[in-house]
């Protein structure tokens, strides 16, 4: 009880004490508060800017160009001399007409009419007749038949395309699983001699990234088939495959770009596979 009086004494001393000098008072919080929130700004602006620069180290991007004299040979010195570098995380050799197209999908701020769709589909048929293209699709093919299984997968749009791709395989000589179901986990069912195919125009499905380092952790052969090259996807796989189409739009009809030059990915892909022994 004597404890409890000398407290409640303190507390109403401390309450006059503070009317008594009122305007010293207010100016002694006045000048608390500022402090504190001037604290917690400073710690605030510290976290951005450390949060900003770890981004730029993570994501910077360094485009160079090489001149039409540079050889195939000389591309490939090129490639080796980056794969060695320590601080560089991936690279892509893109031809002119690709970063054109990429280019001017970046330009793309709004969904275009069906009418100037076609012009879009017919470009990417004469940027893709070119050598450059027909190396990734060797590559694609031949990491595909190397493969014990293939595993195919995509969501929305693309979970069709990845069953497409599938039935194709599988009718071309290829044992391949669809497999749409995002819970699953593969341990102990594959390993570094079996791949994965993804699916996605965005490059950014939370499932297909979470899907994606799920299989990685077993050495799993990762492609991807997106209509970006600079996505989370891309950047995790081991060969992906761009096509960069703009957004359609067809009356009350919404799609993210057209699966045209997808479903010509594919079939390119499934009639290699008789070059490399499968019928």
């Amino acid at each position: 009880m004597k404890a409890l009086r000398i407290l409640s004494r303190s507390i109403r001393d401390s309450f006059k004490s503070v009317f008594r000098n009122l305007p010293l008072s207010m100016a002694s919080i006045l000048c608390t508060t500022i402090t504190l929130i001037l604290v917690a700004i400073a710690i605030f602006l510290s976290y951005n800017v450390r949060e900003v620069t770890t981004t730029l180290e993570h994501e910077l991007t360094i485009v160079v160009y090489l001149k039409k004299e540079v050889t195939e040979e000389e591309k490939i010195e090129i490639q080796n001399d980056l794969k060695t570098m320590d601080n560089v995380d991936n690279y892509k050799l893109k031809t002119k007409e690709e970063w054109k197209a990429e280019m001017k999908l970046d330009q793309e701020d709004k969904p275009i009419q069906n009418k100037r769709a076609l012009n879009y589909i017919l470009d990417y048929f004469n940027r893709v007749d070119n050598k450059e293209f027909d190396d990734l699709i060797h590559q694609a093919a031949e990491i595909i038949v190397n493969s014990h299984e293939v595993i195919c997968s995509g969501i929305g749009l693309s979970d069709a395309i990845a069953k497409f791709a599938a039935s194709l395989f599988n009718r071309k000589g290829k044992r391949t699983m669809y497999s749409g179901d995002f819970s699953a986990r593969f341990r102990g069912m594959y390993d570094q001699n079996d791949c994965a195919l993804f699916f996605t125009v965005s490059g950014e499905t939370r499932e297909i990234i979470d899907r994606i380092k799920d299989l990685k952790k077993y050495d799993i052969k990762i492609i991807v088939v997106t209509n970006n090259a600079s996505s989370s996807a891309a950047k995790m796989s081991d060969l992906a495959l761009t096509y960069y189409m703009p957004s359609t739009k067809n009356n009350d009809f919404y799609s993210s770009a057209t699966q045209v030059p997808v479903l010509y990915i594919i079939e390119s892909i499934a009639n290699l596979f008789i070059e490399y022994g499968i019928y």
